[in-house]
């Protein structure tokens, strides 16, 4: 803000002064009314920069926790179509499952800096991102696109891993994808009336769904159990299981499935 000033005639007396003076006001009226105006000024800048400051990924627009324990949180991503989330800072490793097909138009802004290059996620991708340790990354997702930006995510809330173990999983059925010192996730595809052999979880799980459909599990020791699983949903799966899986429904069933170290 810049103020301006300059030197009047000592006998200058201001128009609005004038009048006032007429009607038996005193100056101290309009000293007031000049203090209250620059408060509600100072405030109001003082709100856009807060406004405008980086939040903790998590206080994102267009996030919301779905699901929190000690280990991790799941969020649902969805921004919509011609909008932008907020300026927000990533300092937790996150893995991510895209849901829908990207719109080609949308991008990533790091604070300060240029928009990125368009990004084309496709429905299905998954990803992991390691911010623990590092400096932290801040920046924005922008959708100029006519297609929301939709995905679910999950965020470890502890910089070290928890020393569970995971176990390997067939080929046949399962195919890892990430393998680091976090987390495991294998892709499992199913089609009408395929069988996946049988595998033991013993750290614990998430299952994330893109494709659903009707799903038989057969567990030792138990009676067969049969479930529909919803696309663009996730469940939580508990250590110490063995099971074998197969699909009973009419439509193909892709799933992302994670066990965390």
């Amino acid at each position: 803000m810049i103020l301006w000033a300059w030197r009047l005639p000592p006998d200058y007396r201001w128009p609005h002064a004038q009048a006032a003076k007429a009607r038996g006001e005193t100056g101290m009226k309009y000293i007031l009314l000049a203090a209250t105006a620059l408060c509600g000024l100072a405030f109001a800048q003082k709100s856009a920069a807060s406004q405008d400051a980086p939040v903790p990924h998590r206080q994102a627009s267009y996030r919301a926790i779905a699901f929190e324990n000690e280990l991790l949180a799941i969020l649902w991503m969805d921004i919509p179509a011609g909008k932008a989330s907020n300026y927000h800072v990533h300092s937790q490793d996150m893995s991510c499952v895209v849901m829908e097909d990207y719109p080609p138009e949308g991008y990533t802004q790091p604070l300060n800096g240029p928009p990125g290059k368009p990004r084309k996620p496709k429905r299905g991708d998954l990803s992991y991102v390691s911010y623990f340790g590092k400096p932290t990354n801040t920046h924005r997702d922008v959708n100029p696109g006519i297609l929301p930006m939709h995905q679910i995510c999950l965020e470890l809330n502890t910089a070290n891993p928890q020393g569970f173990v995971t176990a390997e999983r067939p080929a046949q059925g399962y195919k890892l994808e990430i393998d680091n010192d976090r987390v495991r996730a294998w892709r499992l595809t199913l089609e009408p009336g395929e069988r996946a052999p049988a595998i033991t979880q013993i750290a614990p799980g998430l299952r994330v769904v893109i494709d659903g459909g009707e799903l038989e599990e057969l567990s030792a020791g138990h009676p067969s159990r049969s479930v529909i699983l919803r696309g663009d949903h996730f469940y939580w799966q508990s250590p110490g299981v063995t099971r074998s899986v197969r699909n009973t429904g009419t439509t193909r069933i892709e799933l992302v499935e994670y066990e965390f170290k």
